[in-house]
């Protein structure tokens, strides 16, 4: 779903077993789909849950074979890419598990996240399928406009608008990163390379600042 800039909320049938139901959004481009009544503890339809579920295994499988077969051929061919190629630096294997995915033989496979807090290299260079994408957010997410954490923010990441974007890479590692513009012109599934700085502002977590990005294409 596109970007609305505003959340929105309605009731609505589901297409699948005519349930009343209620649509939601948070107008940055996710959905969901809540069973009434609305509030605590926001039960997810359980028709949604499985058709996302079944899309993330089929999308998974996909995009992660294009991936393997893509990296497996940057020995053997020139790519067009920015930033240029550089060795990626492979974290240590003791961080936290962020999700799970069923392949479509039913192998488990684990995603394992890239923490900032455990992982101290200053720069990073990774390259892997975009897993998640959130555009037109801003540094208030972070800080309240005015205060000096939005200051610190804001000479941290260079910029007020800002993208979240979480790639994935190979070796089933994740990365979690700020973009400092509204919006990229990429997409989730597409396949980039990405140089990231960690940053730590005072009183708060460390976090990844993405300072180049580009799409693998293959000439």
């Amino acid at each position: 779903m596109e970007a609305l800039g505003y959340p929105l909320t309605y009731p609505t049938r589901c297409r699948d077993c005519g349930d009343v139901i209620f649509f939601h959004t948070n107008g940055d481009g996710d959905v969901v789909l809540f069973d009434p009544p609305l509030g605590p503890p926001w039960p997810r339809h359980g028709c949604y849950e499985e058709r996302v579920q079944s899309k993330s295994r089929e999308t998974y499988g996909r995009v992660h074979a294009t991936l393997v077969e893509l990296l497996g051929r940057l020995k053997e061919r020139d790519l067009t890419r920015a930033p240029a190629r550089q060795p990626r630096v492979s974290p240590p294997r003791l961080m936290q598990i962020k999700t799970r995915y069923a392949t479509p033989d039913r192998e488990e496979l684990e995603i394992i996240r890239c923490d900032p807090r455990t992982f101290h290299k200053k720069r990073l260079f990774a390259t892997g399928w975009i897993h998640d994408l959130h555009q037109n957010w801003t540094i208030a997410r972070f800080a309240a406009a005015g205060t000096i954490g939005h200051v610190s923010y804001h000479n941290a990441i260079g910029s007020t608008a800002i993208t979240q974007i979480t790639i994935v890479d190979s070796d089933l590692v994740s990365y979690t990163a700020i973009v400092p513009v509204g919006r990229i012109s990429v997409a989730r599934g597409d396949i980039v390379s990405v140089e990231l700085d960690r940053i730590q502002i005072p009183g708060g977590d460390p976090f990844y600042v993405c300072r180049s990005l580009g799409k693998v294409t293959l000439r």
